[in-house]
């Protein structure tokens, strides 16, 4: 595959020495070491090369074909022809495959993202939707909305299990309990498949079986966070009174705690959502206000609207925002399918501010799912260690003493100096000259004086 030059992961063990933040990705930030203890200390940085497989495969509904676009330069490097009506897109993890639904051929197109080609196509059931594929690639799992046996008025619609290793496909017979399933998002270790529709389930991949069916309805698109230790949906039902009123609800799911909670953005339909590569921020689109809601992860509640149909920092974009995925790089990529563009959102969190700009693509751009590429590690982590030695020891004066003069066993008249020290580990000991002794009270004398001990 052609990728993008090659960046880095990196992280420190130890947090004391100056380096902040103690992880990232790219450049480390020039630092100066700090030891404020009085023995040497050491600090491992572990390097981890990455290469940025910067590409967004977009499909376009009017044309039938996949825009591939080069992330890094925001152009258009290759148009690849699919069924009719494509609408789901999901990457395999090492990047290799790129899986996309066609929902009036019944039909998945599997692309090789090496030559930009489809290889392949898996026949599945009626109007397929979303689609993700198994971590470790040997699967993908398609959510046909409509079940062709039963009457359109009735809730149905069927999981399509696509072999990538045999080419096989396997339809999961759960009678009328999918409830029209559109986006769909795996754990991290693939055992656990959910489900957006009518309502979000839960199936084991193991034994293809329903587990439970979370509290969400309506559920059009579901992300898993980068990390996977969370699970994104949009709900667009209000669930505090059961009508239909299109609010832009949504949960956010805590695979550790099994713990799920809810926000309401504003009183529009939502259709895609993504979050930011630290987890912290969701971003979810709204077609019929023309904008993307930007909502706080750890704390639910709307923090900031990013209009698409006004003019925002003097940078014009579109209309009906459907699609929408995070780039490797931070990067928010919406697909407007009223307008035939998409907006390229840079969000700042820290002043919640953002600047977005607009690029061509075909008409009608539709994605359901996750259509960029993933960050993958490309080689052994290698380490550095540096060791920090401590300030050296300094004792700085100032001021001369007078000559000492003074008959046995009478103190002389006072003198002084000052006397400061640089990161010394004791106090400072004074010693008096040959024949002398030294006293801070004129009463106790000695040899010596220990100034500032402890």
């Amino acid at each position: 595959v052609d990728l993008d030059p090659t960046v880095f992961d990196w992280s420190i063990d130890n947090p004391n020495v100056g380096l902040s933040p103690t992880s990232g990705t790219g450049s480390i930030p020039s630092f100066t070491a700090i030891n404020n203890g009085h023995d040497p200390i050491t600090a491992t940085i572990t390097v981890t090369p990455i290469q940025a497989h910067m590409r967004a495969y977009i499909p376009s509904q009017a044309t039938n074909m996949v825009s591939v676009f080069d992330i890094a330069t925001n152009t258009l490097i290759a148009r690849i022809p699919v069924g009719r009506k494509p609408y789901g897109v999901a990457v395999s993890s090492d990047n290799s495959k790129v899986y996309v639904t066609n929902n009036q051929d019944n039909t998945v197109s599997e692309i090789d993202a090496m030559t930009n080609t489809v290889i392949r196509t898996f026949r599945v059931g009626s109007d397929p939707k979303g689609v993700v594929v198994s971590p470790d690639g040997n699967k993908i799992y398609v959510g046909c909305y409509n079940s062709p046996d039963l009457p359109l008025t009735m809730p149905s619609g069927d999981i399509y299990i696509g072999d990538i290793r045999t080419g096989g496909v396997t339809k999961v017979s759960l009678e009328r309990t999918f409830e029209h399933p559109e986006g769909l998002a795996l754990s991290s270790d693939g055992e656990r498949l959910f489900i957006g529709g009518l309502a979000l389930k839960e199936m084991n991949t193991t034994d293809n079986r329903l587990t439970t069916t979370q509290t969400l309805n309506l559920v059009t698109d579901i992300r898993s966070t980068v990390n996977g230790s969370k699970l994104y949906g949009v709900d667009r039902e209000d669930r505090r009174t059961g009508i239909d009123d299109f609010y832009v609800n949504g949960g956010i799911y805590n695979f550790a705690s099994n713990q799920t909670s809810y926000f309401e953005a504003e009183n529009k339909p939502a259709f895609g959502i993504t979050s930011s590569l630290d987890g912290n921020l969701m971003f979810i689109t709204k077609p019929d206000d023309n904008s993307v809601s930007v909502i706080d992860a750890s704390t639910p509640v709307l923090v900031n609207t990013v209009r698409v149909n006004q003019k925002k920092n003097s940078i014009t974009v579109g209309v009906s925002p459907q699609g929408i995925a995070t780039a490797p790089n931070g990067l928010i990529y919406v697909l407007n399918n009223g307008s035939g563009n998409i907006s390229v959102i840079k969000y700042d969190p820290d002043d919640n501010s953002s600047t977005v700009q607009t690029i061509p693509t075909d008409a009608q751009p539709y994605a359901l799912g996750d259509f960029m590429t993933h960050n993958i590690h490309t080689s052994t982590p290698f380490t550095v260690t540096i060791t920090i030695n401590p300030t050296p020891s300094a004792i700085l004066t100032s001021g001369t003493p007078q000559a000492l003069t003074t008959p046995a066993n009478i103190p002389c008249p006072p003198t002084s100096f000052n006397v400061t020290g640089v990161n010394l580990y004791d106090g400072i000991q004074v010693t008096a000259p040959d024949n002398f002794e030294v006293s801070e009270d004129d009463v106790n004398f000695g040899p010596a004086l220990l100034i500032g001990a402890g």
